[in-house]
């Protein structure tokens, strides 16, 4: 035993270090049969780590060592640290120096250049007032002359329209009076043979009361031609139309009853026309007769005669009215004499004529 001893313990180191695998495969069964083994392998195993607690231990020094060196090289760091930034504040403090220099340099160049602007900018500015002055004094002096123009052609056509509507009234009248004397004369022969044939009165009352009848639908004829004639003696004696206005709408006040309208309630309407929007110059007032019902607006162009012209001025009128107002009107135009082409144009526009006839047409 001691033999095998001594052998185990000057070779077993040999061999496993040339047979590691026998360690896994042999020692646990080695151990379980020869248990004295277990304090050799102790006592080799001792030696071995003892040679590892010197290593340890010379590692530690080292990293002891390490330690020192790592803490004087975070001194030395921090040092140089502060120093850099003591360099880099001082650098800081004097770009800034530098920078508010120019800046202030900068900002009165900067001055400067906006007082220079700003003078010239007001010298610009106070020379297109001058220009604009200038100017809106030369369009005031156009429109001027424009509205006086407009006015001299509107007062001429007026006058020419006066002058014909007078020759037209003057021949009517004379016709009027001629009918009037003629069915006066009628109607006297009519009496006398009543009243010579008083008695027999009786026997032909319903004749009798067919031939009032009919001369009842003659004066109402003659009533109207009456109207009518006021009508043309209104517009002669009272320039500004009010009388014939009111004239004619005497005549139509049935026709406009049947479209719930009355015609004692027409009145004028007058807005003033700021922009122009209607004869193209400023300042003009527009004068138009209107009538409301149930919140409903009629406007009215009233006239003896139209022209096609008399037809597109209402409708600027009206469109003007509706747009100043905010309403939608229904629109009318009532005259005497209305002919079959200015009533086409009227009513393709959205207006209702009422006349007594066209003009050139028979009754």
């Amino acid at each position: 035993m001691a033999i095998q001893s001594s052998i185990l313990e000057k070779e077993l180191p040999v061999f496993l270090a040339q047979h590691p695998e026998v360690i896994l495969r042999g020692l646990p069964r080695a151990l379980e049969k020869h248990p004295e083994l277990k304090g050799k392998l102790y006592t080799i195993l001792s030696k071995e780590y003892a040679r590892k607690d010197e290593v340890k231990d010379e590692i530690k020094e080292i990293l002891a060592e390490m330690r020192a060196s790592r803490e004087e090289s975070a001194r030395q760091f921090k040092a140089e640290r502060e120093e850099r930034d003591r360099k880099l504040e001082a650098q800081r403090e004097e770009l800034d120096r530098k920078l508010e220099a120019q800046r202030e340099t900068e900002r009165e160049d900067l001055d400067r250049k906006l007082e220079a602007q700003e003078k010239e900018l007001d010298r610009k500015l106070e020379a297109q007032k001058e220009a604009e002055r200038a100017h809106r004094e030369e369009l005031d002096r156009k429109l001027e002359a424009q509205k006086e123009e407009l006015d001299r052609k509107l007062e001429a056509q007026r006058e020419t329209e006066r002058e014909e509507l007078d020759r037209k009234l003057e021949a009517e009248k004379e016709e009027r009076d001629r009918q009037f004397k003629a069915d006066r004369e009628e109607f006297k022969s009519y009496r006398e043979a009543i009243e010579k044939r008083f008695d027999a009165v009786d026997r032909r009352f319903d004749s009798v009361d067919r031939r009032f009848d009919s001369v009842d639908r003659r004066f109402d004829s003659i009533d109207i031609q009456i109207k009518e004639v006021k009508a043309s003696i209104g517009s002669l004696g009272n320039r500004s139309g009010i009388h014939l206005e009111e004239t004619i709408l005497s005549i139509f006040e049935k026709q406009l009853e049947w479209k719930n309208i009355d015609a004692r309630n027409v009145r004028g309407l007058t807005i003033m026309d700021e922009e122009g929007k209607v004869f193209g110059v400023p300042k003009v007032p527009i004068q138009i007769d209107m009538y409301i019902s149930n919140g409903t607006h009629f406007l009215f162009e009233i006239k003896y005669a139209f022209k096609p012209q008399d037809v597109y001025l209402f409708i600027k009128k009206a469109n003007f009215v509706d747009e100043q107002l905010a309403i939608k009107s229904k629109r009318f135009v009532l005259g005497l004499e209305i002919s079959s082409k200015v009533k086409e144009i009227a009513e393709s526009l959205g207006v209702e004529v009422i006349s007594r006839k066209g003009k050139g047409e028979k009754s």
